[in-house]
């Protein structure tokens, strides 16, 4: 196994969240309300944050919870 692992920055993941929000947001323009989507996001990361060993496939995982999430809501 490998031992070095590449970590994305802080800033990469949350520029990459921000761009889930802001697709979200507009894709369910008519089902939830801007605030709902970020509230959706936040959760969603909070939740799938608690294990810091693969960042890199955060933003993927928020973006299908919260879609999930949103489609429940239609």
């Amino acid at each position: 196994m490998w031992k070095t692992q590449i970590q994305p920055s802080a800033h990469t993941v949350e520029d990459a969240l921000e761009h889930v929000r802001a697709d979200l947001t507009e894709k369910y323009a008519d089902t939830a309300t801007p605030e709902q989507v970020a509230q959706i996001v936040r959760t969603a990361t909070q939740e799938l944050a608690t294990n810091d060993r693969h960042l890199e496939f955060l933003a993927c995982l928020v973006e299908h919870r919260a879609r999930t999430v949103l489609h429940d809501l239609a």
